[in-house]
């Protein structure tokens, strides 16, 4: 079946009851989006290791191209915000991530680098 229903704010006997009478499959665990994850709780930090994962990923691509410090802004302002907002539309993100990343938005701004601890001399 391609339909999957997702019930929440009921107990599981309420759940099981709702998913009879529908005959719809429950939605399986860690199903995505448009790249989100679909859950009907809060969500939590290893939620979101997908969207920290993107981000990182797109540092370490950039990383090679050795972008003055411009460029680098740009890159953040215009794409790791942009994916952050994103998320953050559809969820109310851990105080915890948002630290990580706006950590490693600083790092790559300052050091062009992903892992580099040496700062870049701006003129």
């Amino acid at each position: 079946s391609k339909s999957f229903l997702m019930v929440a704010g009921f107990n599981d006997n309420d759940n099981q009851n709702i998913h009879h009478e529908i005959q719809l499959p429950n939605l399986p665990e860690g199903t995505m989006h448009l790249g989100i994850p679909l859950c009907s709780i809060k969500i939590g930090a290893t939620a979101c290791l997908p969207l920290f994962e993107r981000i990182t990923e797109a540092m370490n691509r950039w990383a090679s191209n050795k972008l003055p410090q411009a460029g680098r802004t740009t890159i953040i302002k215009s794409i790791i915000q942009a994916m952050t907002v994103y998320w953050c539309r559809c969820f109310i993100l851990p105080s915890a991530l948002l630290s990580s990343i706006r950590k490693t938005m600083n790092h790559f701004l300052w050091t062009g680098d992903m892992y580099s601890t040496t700062l870049i001399p701006i003129a």
